[in-house]
Order: C-alpha cells, then sequence, then structure tokens
C-alpha cells in the first residue's frame, strides 16, 4: 500500500492492490494528484500456482465532507481562539492593546470552489485602552517614528489641515516629504474637540475614562464628565499700536499665569505674529522667525500653535506649571488685538499681566 497526502486540499490518496485470488504477492504502488484528482496504478508480482498475476490498484479518497457552495461553505465556517493581548503601543503614557482571531474551515472539510474563502461574522480584531509605565518626558511619537521608518535625518512635518493619522516626515536636507501610517495609539483629534487615537490607520475618541469610542471629556475645569462648575473663566484682550520703532523686534504683550487650563490666545491681525516664551526660552516662533503650525511640549503641557488662513491661535489644555510669556513680532506698522481666554480653580482670580519681568524686546 502506497500513501500519500495533497498539502493543498488536504485529503489522503490511497493505492490498494487487490489480488483475485489466495497468494503472496510483492507490490509496487504509485499515488500522484492530477487536476485534484488523485490517480493511482500498482503492480503485482504473485507466486502462484498458475504463474505470475498481475493486478493493477484503485484509489481511495479519505474525505469527511466536500464543500461545493457557498451556503455550505457559511455553515461549517468559525472562528478561531482570540490570541493573547498585545502590548501597550506606545510604550508609555497612554496607548492601545489588540487581540485577533481568524475566520477558519475545520481541517476535515475541504471546498470545490476556486477562491472561496471563510468570512466569519462580526470582529476579528479588538482593541482597549491601555496604561503602560510613566514618559519619563514628553516623547515625540511622530518624530519617533519618522526616525526609525526613514532614518536620522527625517523629522514630522505637521499641518493641521493634514489627516491625523498619517504621519508626514520631511528630510532636512531636501524637504521632500513621505507619509507614513500612523502608528496605533498614536494621539488624533476628532471633529468637536474629542480626543482621538489612531486605530486602524482611522481616529477614534477616546474619552477622558480612558475607554475606546467614548465621547466622555474634560470640562473647561479638567473635571471628566464635569460641568464647568468648579472653575472661573478668565478671559478679555489686548490692543497693541506697532510703531516704525518696533519692527523687527519682539513686543512683550502679557503674561499668562501658571496653574491654568483650557488655554486659547488667538490673533485675526493681518500681517502680525504672535511668540510664546516659557521661562527663557522661546518656544513659538523664535529668532524673529514666523514658523509653521506645530505642536510643543512646554510648562508639562501640550501647545498646539496653528497658522493660516488669517487667523493665528495657540491652545494648551494644561494644566500649566509655568508662566507662559505672550509676544507680538512686529512685522508692519498698525493696530493689532490679541485674545486670551483660560480658567483657573474655584474662588481663584488670576488675571494676566501686561509686563513681562525680566525680558528684553530685542529677546532672540
Amino acid at each position: 500500500m502506497s500513501v500519500r497526502r495533497n498539502p493543498r486540499v488536504m485529503l489522503w490518496c490511497v493505492c490498494v492492490s487487490v489480488s483475485v485470488s489466495v497468494s503472496v504477492c510483492v507490490c509496487l504502488c504509485l499515488s500522484v494528484w492530477f487536476n485534484g484528482l488523485c490517480a493511482c496504478a500498482c503492480v503485482c508480482l504473485c507466486l502462484h500456482m498458475l504463474g505470475v498475476l498481475l493486478v493493477q490498484g484503485f484509489c481511495l479518497l479519505k474525505v469527511d465532507k466536500v464543500i461545493r457552495s457557498k451556503r455550505q461553505l457559511k455553515s461549517v465556517q468559525q472562528w478561531s481562539d482570540w490570541s493573547d493581548w498585545s502590548s501597550c503601543s506606545p510604550s508609555c503614557d497612554i496607548g492601545v492593546t489588540r487581540r485577533e482571531r481568524f475566520c477558519i474551515v475545520p481541517h476535515h472539510f475541504t471546498t470545490t470552489r476556486a477562491g472561496s474563502r471563510p468570512k466569519c461574522q462580526g470582529e476579528h480584531r479588538q482593541y482597549e485602552v491601555c496604561t503602560a509605565r510613566p514618559c519619563q518626558s514628553k516623547v515625540d511619537f511622530r518624530g519617533q517614528q519618522c526616525q526609525t521608518d526613514l532614518g536620522l535625518n527625517w523629522t514630522p512635518y505637521i499641518r493641521s489641515d493634514l489627516p491625523q493619522c498619517v504621519v508626514y516626515c520631511q528630510l532636512q536636507a531636501t524637504r521632500h516629504i513621505r507619509g507614513l501610517w500612523a502608528t496605533d495609539g498614536m494621539d488624533c483629534s476628532i471633529q468637536g474637540g474629542h480626543q482621538g487615537m489612531c486605530i486602524g490607520h482611522k481616529c477614534r475618541p477616546v474619552g477622558c475614562d480612558n475607554r475606546l469610542d467614548s465621547l466622555a471629556r474634560l470640562d473647561a475645569c479638567g473635571s471628566c464628565n464635569g460641568d464647568g462648575s468648579l472653575c472661573n473663566v478668565i478671559q478679555g484682550s489686548r490692543n497693541q499700536i506697532i510703531e516704525k520703532k518696533d519692527l523687527g523686534l519682539y513686543i512683550p504683550l502679557l503674561t499668562i499665569p501658571e496653574n491654568v487650563r483650557s488655554l486659547r490666545v488667538w490673533n485675526n491681525c493681518s500681517q502680525q505674529y504672535f511668540a510664546v516664551g516659557v521661562g527663557y526660552e522661546m518656544v513659538v516662533n523664535s529668532n524673529l522667525t514666523i514658523g509653521p503650525s506645530k505642536t510643543v511640549w512646554a510648562a508639562e503641557t501640550s501647545l498646539s500653535y496653528e497658522r493660516g488662513s488669517g487667523v493665528e491661535a495657540l491652545r494648551g489644555q494644561g494644566p500649566t506649571t509655568q508662566e507662559l510669556f505672550i509676544y507680538l513680532i512686529a512685522a508692519s506698522i498698525g493696530q493689532c488685538t490679541v485674545s486670551y481666554s483660560y480658567t483657573v480653580p474655584k474662588g481663584k482670580v488670576r488675571e494676566p499681566k501686561d509686563y513681562i519681568p525680566g525680558r528684553s524686546h530685542d529677546l532672540e
């Protein structure tokens, strides 16, 4: 007897030699799969009183059930067990973990339909928000992905009008730009101000309760699903007249106190731009240079600077741990108004200051 297994359809091709009389036979059998069929031949040499007897074998297919239609395939397909949960990504702070399963057909079934693939009802991948070890310092995950995937000379290219779950990287030498799908777990923003997380190339909401697809959000006071009653809103504006002697200089405008939340500073002036300093470091539009939109980590919070369509804005969730110094970069003669809004804990009134101690007009 000769046995051969077909690795494509997982069936058995068996050759059986048959003798017509009781005798001692030595058989040579060959089984071959050809065009999806089992072909078999045996030649036997038998010792018999009548001489030599040649007997040809036949094939025996060991099959439990053959599937011939989509309806039959649907009735037997099933999910595999779930895999273990993956490690948290990113590797620090809040990220996402996932597990998978696969739609399979049990091994004792086969299908005669070319191109048929099992399609089970339900999701094959699940995600959950996870909390990894705290980051020792603020990590630029977009910059990290640019350098990991493309090289150390690539830096993140950020513009507010670009898809959030695509990481755009710029080569420093040539300014060439490439796009990469964002790693699962990277921050993004949902329309309406909701925080989100890039998962499967899409920005999905993550609530302040750290649940995926939750719309729970922090109120202006920093309370999850709060009603804003635990803080005071401080808002106002500053007018500045730019004279010829001010051109090409930083003009101190106001100082935002520490420990504020829901910070917003905006400017509707044409050809006038503001800069932001923390301590003795200029973190937005340094060196009297008007830079592109970007997100920076300063005063222990994320500050988002946006510029375009005649509107310039700075946003920060807070709470801040240091004062923020707001300047105007004098680019043309005229008048400019900069508005601000932020919250402070209930019972505390922290109006911005009109002066910036220890700072000079020609700071770079």
